[in-house]
Formats: structure tokens, C-alpha cells, sequence
């Protein structure tokens, strides 16, 4: 019962604490960066013009996916007064419990296309490392760190390679628009009670009646759980990474406008 429970509490961690946790910081790099140039097109469409299609296409499939029904669209615009560069307006059937658990996946859409988009990254363009990636999840107690280490030093390995250079560009963007936004935080709490429920009781009902198949569920989930834990790390790396080259180049106009 006691592995049951640490199950749990490791799947709620990796699916749900660490989502919103990335999603929260990704969003102070998000507003940090904009504020660094105000309401300068150039700096919005540096990032926006990728990132938010994307943003805004993740919470659209999401809503497909799960019953919703789409009102209203835009996948990317400028919109100086409130700030908001894209939006999914959506309804939905409260007494459809699958569509209220939807709720969830819809908000935080974002944060797992960004992952899918890196992952995908990896896998065409720096295989060696998207391999170490996989053996993350295969990696048990202290192997886990180790392994993390591993897919770190296979990534700089390939510094001087133009693959590494356009998987960096490409998922700066990306992940820079990762964020979630009040909106997206408050619709997808109000699926949170019932995926609480869903992971409960798929652990208690496996774990304590079917203990072959409790076995497959785990290999499949919980190494999913620590994939995306690697990739919520590496988002929130490319975030920080983008906001730091947002300091240099503010710097350096700062600079050329004294002279």
C-alpha cells in the first residue's frame, strides 16, 4: 500500500505540480521579457509570431479532443491594450464529466505541445541525445540523476553541430510561450478534483486487484512522468535562456542610443 500511495504522489508531481509550477515560471520570464521592451513589435513578433500560433493551437486540439466546442479564434494578434496576442473562446457541457476533465488539458495545453514540439526536436535533429532522453525513463532511484546528467552532456555535446543550433532556435519561441495565463490556470482547476479522483482510483484498482497489469501501468506512466519532467526543465532552461539574450540586446541598444 505504501508503493501505491509514493505512486500517487509521484504521478501528481510529475502531471500536475510540476506542470503548473513550469507554467507559472515560464510566465515571469514571459512578462519579465516584454517588459524589457515595452510594446515594441519587433520584440513581439521575435517570439510571438511562432510561439503563440502554437500556444493558441494546443488549446484548440485540446478542445476538439475533448467535447468542447470552439466559439471563437485567434491564433495570433496585437492587441496593444490588454497585452493578449491570441485567445480560444470555448464552451463546454458541465453535466459531460469527460469534457470537465477536459478543463485540465485544455488549460495546460501549452505547457505539454512545447514538450511534444522539443521532444519531436530531439528525436530529428540530435537522435543521440533524444536516446538518452528515453533511458530516463527506464532509470530507477539514485540512476535517475545520473541519467539526467547523461542527456546534459550529450545536448552540449553537439554545441557545433547547425542541428543544435536550430533545435535552440526554434524551441526558444516555443517555450517562451509555454505560459499560462489566469484564464487558462482557472478554467483548468476546475478539473482538478476529478483527475485527482482518476489517478487514484486507476493506482488502488490496479494496485490492489491486478498487480501484472499495475506493473505495465507504471513502466508506461511513470516513465512518461520523468520525460516530462526533463522536458519541463529544459522549457524552462530555453525561457531563461531567451530572456537573457533579451538583456544583452537591450544592453547593447542601450549602448548605440548613447553614442
Amino acid at each position: 500500500m505504501v508503493g501505491i500511495i509514493l505512486n500517487i504522489l509521484f504521478q501528481a508531481f510529475c502531471f500536475i505540480g510540476c506542470v503548473y509550477l513550469a507554467g507559472f515560471i515560464i510566465s515571469l520570464i514571459n512578462r519579465r521579457f516584454y517588459g524589457l521592451f515595452g510594446s515594441s513589435r519587433a520584440a513581439i513578433y521575435a517570439t510571438g509570431l511562432i510561439g503563440t500560433p502554437v500556444h493558441e493551437s494546443a488549446h484548440a486540439i485540446m478542445c476538439i479532443l475533448f467535447m468542447h466546442k470552439i466559439k471563437e479564434i485567434k491564433f495570433f494578434q496585437i492587441d496593444e491594450e490588454t497585452g493578449v496576442l491570441g485567445y480560444v473562446n470555448h464552451s463546454y457541457n458541465p453535466k459531460n464529466k469527460y469534457a470537465v476533465l477536459g478543463n485540465y488539458f485544455i488549460g495546460v495545453a501549452p505547457i505539454l505541445a512545447g514538450c511534444a514540439i522539443l521532444s519531436l526536436s530531439f528525436y530529428f535533429l540530435l537522435p543521440e541525445t533524444y536516446q538518452a532522453i528515453r533511458l530516463v525513463s527506464k532509470a530507477q532511484g539514485g540512476a535517475i540523476f545520473s541519467s539526467i546528467g547523461d542527456v546534459f552532456a550529450s545536448f552540449f555535446s553537439a554545441i557545433g553541430r547547425w542541428q543544435f543550433w536550430v533545435l535552440i532556435l526554434l524551441n526558444l519561441c516555443i517555450a517562451l510561450h509555454m505560459n499560462l495565463s489566469d484564464a487558462d490556470i482557472k478554467g483548468s482547476l476546475t478539473a482538478l478534483p476529478l483527475l485527482v479522483i482518476l489517478l487514484l482510483a486507476i493506482n488502488l484498482i490496479l494496485g490492489l486487484v491486478w498487480s501484472k497489469g499495475y506493473a505495465v501501468y507504471l513502466y508506461f506512466v511513470n516513465g512518461v512522468g520523468l520525460k516530462l519532467l526533463l522536458f519541463l526543465i529544459l522549457s524552462v532552461g530555453f525561457s531563461l535562456l531567451y530572456l537573457l539574450l533579451g538583456l544583452l540586446v537591450r544592453v547593447a541598444v542601450r549602448k548605440i542610443a548613447k553614442k
